[in-house]
């Protein structure tokens, strides 16, 4: 990887090529370290974040810093990256659940709550066991008993043993 990135690196400053080449070249170069999990490299090369054209090249780059920055428990920054890519269908099952802990984490649960239960009314991710359990505690958290109770309430339909158990 060292080479991928000296190359990757000299064409990134190559004044010759084109910005939104060198832009594609950045990303890539963010890639190489992601997956050699080099989060500290990977948000030095995306933060600021640059203007990429390319949607798809633009989502991985979003989930690349967001994932870092949730694993550097940097909560509130790996929200603003994983919330962008909850409408994404390839990185919407990736993303939510990273996203809903990082909400928690950071004490940001009208967020976490209004997310759920906009993809859950929507269809968009099933009813599990830990999304409700995750609606249950927001709701707690926000002072709403009686939501929590309703959220409590799905999860005993879902799984009686589970809406239970601590």
């Amino acid at each position: 990887p060292q080479q991928a990135v000296a190359l990757l690196e000299a064409t990134r400053k190559d004044p010759s090529v084109p910005p939104a080449e060198r832009t594609v070249f950045q990303v890539q170069e963010a890639s190489v370290q992601y997956d050699a999990k080099q989060c500290v490299r990977v948000e030095a090369l995306l933060d600021p974040m640059p203007i990429i054209a390319d949607p798809k090249l633009r989502a991985r780059a979003f989930f690349m810093r967001g994932f870092c920055r949730y694993q550097r428990q940097q909560w509130e920054k790996a929200t603003f990256d994983l919330e962008g890519l909850i409408n994404d269908p390839s990185y919407q099952n990736l993303a939510l659940p990273p996203l809903l802990e990082a909400y928690e984490k950071s004490g940001q649960y009208s967020r976490l709550v209004n997310m759920a239960e906009e993809l859950l009314q929507a269809g968009r991710v099933p009813p599990t066991v830990e999304l409700y359990k995750r609606l249950a505690n927001g709701y707690a958290k926000l002072g709403e008993p009686g939501l929590m109770l309703s959220a409590y309430e799905r999860l005993d339909k879902l799984d009686p043993v589970a809406s239970h158990a601590p």
